[in-house]
């Protein structure tokens, strides 16, 4: 069922004829026990689906993305607040409320439908001809529980006599989206999980997830300005203990049952690395179906005041996130491994971060570039693992893995044709270039913007 006719649709659309070519939707799934955002008193959870304006669904290769946006993990960081929308307050480190929502209420501006106008940058902008994925099919899942989409609890803070409950269920909206995702596209063959931030992070491992759910499929891990937890450290292996105490992020939705690194015995155990151990475990299993690449500053001026808040010394911060990347090259086939490190105070670099996407270049090899190669099984490693020379250099492979990858055999649609002349239809007025989606008031977005920059 659709609200309405146009280029933007509130949907509850449940299967694959329910969807048309060149549409952004806000997908309201059913109310279901502990969805939602953290602060709601209700079950809904609502998600951002983007089909490509082709002469029909591209339903073999789908962008997934978690949506970035802080964390709050006490009484502090969940509690304190700053100038929010319309007047109001709002939370100041973490984002409380679906974004998703807020064009359909806040609206004062139309925009092309094919942009999703809540700070989301290049990424977002699939009217952009030169966008790595504007051929794919795109979901977005918001990001509103605080615990980098991972939790599965509820829990109250305590300070004095005060009290704050946060209903940290991220896994439970992530599964939400999972299952719908596999009812209405059985046969996806390309599959990127995409994030940035707290959203980065969040793709490392629901990407394993998807990849055991489509056995047959190409996936890639695409991770943005996520290196929060560099170890081994004694910062990383604290924040590790009290993040499992506030949210349960090692729980029955997360799991992933034949993993020895993704245990509570591993994640919780002193001085563990949590990049190295979790890739080194999860990333072979797969035997070069599975690929990961890591997109991070090592000036990231948000992923460094994490850190300092979860009370790590700022001079030890780089050093560690390099010894993280050096062991992940050194131990990982390039051919399963990519990594894109630059010198720059950006965050979340996909995302109106500090850098345009489009024109961001290292080595002589273009971001984008490096972007669509993700899901290819053969990348010089020249090009597959790019840093600054001004920050340090790739480290040497000195694995020996055993690799089996294969470009999968696609049937993708075309884009839509002029009747009798063979070239593609102008979009018309009204339809998904023009129309419905609308723009945030330019304080509300500034400060959404600034939500979005100080993610986890």
């Amino acid at each position: 069922a659709h609200s309405a006719e146009g280029a933007v649709r509130l949907t509850t659309a449940s299967t694959f004829a329910d969807l048309r070519p060149g549409y952004l939707e806000l997908v309201d799934t059913l109310p279901e026990e502990e969805a939602g955002c953290g602060l709601a008193d209700d079950n809904k959870f609502a998600f951002l689906l983007r089909t490509p304006a082709l002469s029909a669904v591209n339903d073999e290769e789908l962008v997934l993305e978690f949506m970035g946006g802080g964390a709050c993990w006490d009484f502090y960081s969940c509690t304190l607040k700053s100038a929010g929308w319309s007047g109001g307050e709002r939370t100041e480190l973490w984002i409380s409320e679906n974004l998703a929502m807020i064009p359909l209420v806040q609206a004062t501006l139309p925009v092309e439908g094919c942009t999703i106008p809540i700070g989301g940058g290049e990424m977002w902008n699939w009217c952009d001809a030169r966008h790595p994925y504007k051929r794919w099919t795109s979901i977005v899942v918001p990001y509103c529980t605080g615990d980098i989409h991972l939790g599965n609890t509820t829990t109250t803070y305590v300070n004095a006599s005060k009290t704050a409950k946060v209903r940290h269920r991220g896994a439970v909206n992530a599964r939400v989206v999972l299952r719908w995702v596999k009812r209405v596209f059985p046969n996806l063959k390309r599959i990127i999980v995409a994030g940035g931030s707290a959203g980065g992070f969040a793709a490392l491992l629901w990407s394993a997830h998807v990849a055991d759910m489509y056995p047959e499929a190409r996936v890639a891990a695409f991770s943005d300005s996520a290196m929060h937890f560099p170890g081994p450290s004694n910062v990383s292996s604290a924040s590790m203990t009290q993040l499992q105490a506030s949210w349960n992020f090692l729980n029955p939705l997360t799991d992933v049952v034949w993993s020895s690194a993704w245990t509570s015995q591993a994640i919780l155990a002193q001085g563990f690395p949590i990049y190295r151990g979790m890739l080194q475990d999860l990333v072979p299993h797969f035997g070069g179906r599975l690929t990961v690449g890591i997109l991070t500053s090592l000036d990231d001026p948000a992923a460094l005041m994490f850190w300092q808040l979860l009370g790590g010394t700022p001079a030890d911060w780089k050093p560690a996130v390099v010894e993280e990347l050096h062991g992940l090259e050194q131990s990982l086939s390039p051919v399963v491994l990519r990594t894109f490190i630059l010198a720059a105070s950006a965050h979340h670099i996909t995302s109106m971060g500090g850098l345009d996407m489009h024109t961001t270049k290292a080595q002589g090899v273009d971001l984008t570039s490096w972007m669509k190669a993700l899901v290819k099984c053969d990348e010089p490693t020249a090009s597959a693992r790019v840093w600054v020379p001004s920050i340090g250099s790739r480290a040497t492979y000195t694995g020996n893995m055993t690799l089996k990858c294969t470009e999968p055999v696609l049937n993708i649609p075309g884009p839509v044709q002029r009747a009798g002349d063979g070239r593609p239809a102008p979009t018309p007025a009204g339809s998904s270039a023009n129309a419905a989606l609308m723009r945030l008031p330019w304080p509300t977005l500034c400060i959404t913007m600034l939500a979005a920059l100080l993610c986890a």
